[in-house]
């Protein structure tokens, strides 16, 4: 059993690395937007080695969060005025969201 703990513990450590090595090449503002996404706190935090630290574990959540309910009828991207942009950030928690369908026939 212990073994299998290990062998676990070792590949969560190999796929954060994945993500470190990602969260390494963004700057500051990147990765300070990447823990806020994450739902991350940065309270206490100086020094940019540790927000690095904090946008992987960001970006492991990100990955493996469920998709939106609005991304099966609209996507996983929506155009807005600010351009392209996650429908589950501009739709999740709304509401009410209102579509509207037109045709060159209608009135």
């Amino acid at each position: 059993a212990r073994e299998a703990v290990e062998k676990l513990q070792g590949e969560e450590t190999a796929k954060l690395g994945v993500f470190k090595d990602q969260a390494k090449t963004m700057n500051v503002k990147e990765l300070k937007e990447t823990i806020t996404k994450g739902k991350l706190s940065m309270v206490g935090v100086t020094e940019k080695s540790e927000l690095v630290d904090l946008a992987a574990r960001a970006l492991k959540i990100l990955s493996e969060k469920k998709p939106s309910f609005f991304e099966g009828p609209f996507g996983k991207e929506l155009l807005t005025k600010n351009g392209l942009q996650s429908t589950s950030d501009v739709l999740d928690g709304k509401k009410y969201v209102l579509v509207y369908l037109s045709a060159h026939w209608c009135p």
